[in-house]
């Protein structure tokens, strides 16, 4: 729903006799624009069709109006109520019951979510309800955020105001052209698309002040401002406080193995261009990979956002928003809310939703219901979200996850263990990273002896190779007439038989997650049951 679409709600709900009508958003004059708007000219069908008074109450300033009033004797009143009603909200909610009956007005109240902890203002919101009901006057709850009072919710209709759209964008594009077109140049060319593209999500304030920004350390404004906007986005996140603007991505080279997983990725990235939905075709929205931990599930998610179409890259722990509310019913619900919000604001990107059983799995009915509350906010907002957003969710144990959840994703992907293929490409991307020529190994015998270890364990035993290597060298280093040697394969097999595999500790929770995968799309290309037999004593095919 766009800003139009919006007004034209808010003034239905008005001409329905709403009495107190909440309007969310950061954006104060833009909505108070709206409603000036609104209320001086009436449409044709409003049955009150004269035009109303707009008065605006802050706590610093108290009751005013907004323009002119040509009744001396109101004008007079709505002055001496600005005195009287500054710092003191049910002061100016019994001025708006006291307000002349045949005077048609509607009354702005800003910022009234912070005194809905005060009972006496609950108390006098719904006495001033009452009273205007029947006249032809409105309460507007302007805030950035709206947590209605129990006893509000059922005489509160909420409004969502929306954040410019892309028409909008370019239309400000154009504003700011006409205004400073003689003393700036505008170099867009055909860059004048994907800038209103990239400010979607910014208000209108964020996105007048990050091109005037790109104009002056440029000295004009051409496609390099979309590097200004990218940056405004990574500090929208930074504030929010309930996101991670995660800096470090990958590609699909640093995943060894996950062939079936990678090739679905690369069929659905092309859906995120501006080409493929001119095609008809709708964006892919997420993907579920659940599994075997230490598989890769979260190294995907860094290569989606560096991929082919690179885009930044947000991490949400839903755990860790439950436990950031402190035990307060609703507080993790409303963290998720506003981290959704944000997502949309910087988007295009990509959500992570990392260990997403620990917060959505099951036990709602045993915290108030918030898991339940949580899960039916993401399954409508991945369901009704026309932003750009890709989400990836990771969980290891996704049997715990509720059928209808896995369903809202366009595919759920089971990672197992890496076979031997895999194992080979995972010592390979590790060695090279740490400046080793995979060359200089004996690969078929450490992917022998690594059968059962995930992505993860070969990683780290490659490091344990590398200290033991190092201690060797230092060691050496003591002795002139000693050859300093490098790692070799037999250090990284010392460190694998140190120790054992977690498949092989934790052999019955790993089959436990193995159940949920016998039915789900295998990421791994490779038979599974190759990379089992060994846990039964068989032998391994390489």
């Amino acid at each position: 729903m766009n800003a139009e679409q919006t007004n034209e709600m808010i003034d239905r709900l008005i001409r329905a006799r709403y009495a107190v009508i909440a309007v969310q958003s950061h954006e104060e004059l833009r909505v108070l624009w709206a409603i000036e708007k609104i209320a001086a000219f009436p449409r044709q069908q409003r049955e009150e069709g004269e035009p109303k008074l707009v008065l605006e109450w802050a706590i610093s300033s108290g009751l005013q109006a907004r323009g002119q009033i040509a009744d001396q004797d109101l004008a007079a009143r709505v002055q001496q109520l600005g005195g009287q009603t500054a710092g003191n909200p049910p002061a100016a909610l019994k001025a708006i019951q006291d307000w002349p009956a045949e005077v048609p007005a509607i009354f702005v109240m800003k910022d009234m979510h912070a005194f809905f902890g005060n009972a006496q203002v609950v108390r006098a919101l719904r006495d001033a309800a009452y009273a205007i009901t029947r006249r032809k006057q409105t309460i507007i709850l302007l805030s950035p955020q709206m947590d209605i009072p129990s006893e509000l919710e059922k005489d509160v209709a909420v409004v969502d105001y929306p954040l410019p759209t892309q028409e909008e964008m370019a239309a400000l594009i154009d504003d700011l052209e006409a205004e400073l077109g003689e003393l700036v140049q505008f170099n867009l060319n055909g860059d004048r698309e994907p800038l209103a593209r990239a400010l979607t999500g910014l208000t209108q304030n964020e996105a007048m002040a990050v091109l005037k920004q790109a104009i002056i350390a440029r000295g004009e404004l051409n496609h390099e401002a979309i590097e200004f906007i990218l940056e405004e986005k990574r500090q929208i996140v930074a504030k929010s406080g309930v996101l991670q603007f995660w800096p470090e991505v990958e590609d699909y080279t640093s995943i060894g193995g996950l062939e079936n997983l990678k090739d679905w990725l690369g069929e659905v990235e092309p859906t995120f261009t501006d080409q493929a939905r001119e095609f008809g075709i709708t964006p892919a929205r997420g993907v579920l990979i659940g599994g075997i931990p230490g598989t890769g599930k979260s190294l995907t998610a860094k290569a989606v956002a560096g991929g082919r179409h690179p885009r930044p890259l947000l991490r949400l722990s839903v755990s860790e928003l439950l436990a950031s509310g402190g035990g307060i019913v609703g507080q993790g619900q409303a963290k998720l809310q506003q981290a959704l919000k944000v997502a949309e604001a910087v988007a295009p990107d990509v959500v992570w939703i990392d260990e997403l059983e620990k917060g959505l799995g099951s036990g709602g009915e045993l915290d108030g219901g918030t898991r339940t509350d949580m899960m039916g906010d993401l399954l409508t907002w991945m369901q009704e979200c026309k932003a750009p957003v890709f989400v990836v969710a990771t969980a290891n144990d996704v049997d715990a996850l509720r059928p209808e959840l896995v369903d809202r994703f366009d595919e759920a992907f089971f990672v197992d263990l890496p076979g031997p293929l895999a194992r080979r490409q995972i010592f390979e991307i590790h060695l090279r990273k740490r400046g080793r020529d995979p060359e200089d190994f004996h690969l078929e015998t450490l992917v022998a002896r690594s059968a059962g270890y995930s992505g993860r364990e070969i990683e780290r035993m490659v490091e344990a190779g590398l200290r033991k290597a190092f201690v060797r060298v230092r060691a050496a280093d003591e002795a002139a007439d000693k050859r300093i040697e490098d790692v070799t394969t037999e250090d990284i097999l010392e460190a694998l038989g140190e120790t054992k595999s977690k498949s092989e500790k934790m052999a019955r929770q790993y089959a436990v997650y193995r159940e949920w995968g016998v039915d789900q799309r295998k990421a791994n290309a490779e038979d599974p049951e190759k990379v089992w037999a060994y846990m039964y004593g068989e032998a391994i095919e390489l």
